[in-house]
């Protein structure tokens, strides 16, 4: 470390170094920038689109799973309003059901989401999202990785 190194400004690139396969990438993507959200709220803007749909998308996931859509959207519906529109690019079927959990919940936050949480999980074992996921990030890797 040279005598001025702790004064260098940050990076603005979040990306990571390019890994040898692209199995597993969508949670270790979601890692890496969830790690950076926490510590700087501005990370997220810094984030590639690509970068910013994983994210949003990997962290829906986690919490609809975890905590139901409705801790999920009275947590993020307004932060990801604009990313949640970005689902259907990842995966279609999730991004047309997080449509209708985010209308629900436009018209009535206190709805009961539990059909819609089940439908949820149904879908993320039907389509193996993980590897929709996986399969999205070796397709862009430049919005991922340097």
């Amino acid at each position: 470390m040279g005598l001025f190194d702790a004064f260098k400004r940050p990076s603005t690139d979040l990306r990571q170094p390019r890994p040898e396969s692209f199995e597993g990438s969508g949670w270790a993507v979601f890692e890496h920038l969830i790690d950076l959200d926490i510590e700087d709220e501005a990370a997220f803007a810094k984030m590639t689109p690509e970068q910013q749909a994983v994210f949003t998308f990997n962290l829906a996931r986690q919490e609809v799973n975890s905590s139901g859509f409705d801790s999920y959207l009275n947590s993020y519906s307004e932060r990801f309003d604009k990313e949640m529109a970005n689902f259907p690019k990842i995966a279609p079927g999730v991004g047309e059901l997080v449509a209708e959990a985010v209308e629900l919940y436009k018209a009535d936050a206190d709805s009961d989401f539990d059909e819609l949480d089940d439908r949820f999980s149904a879908l993320e074992g039907e389509t193996g999202l993980d590897d929709v996921v996986d399969t999205y990030i070796a397709a862009n890797p430049d919005g991922f990785f340097r």
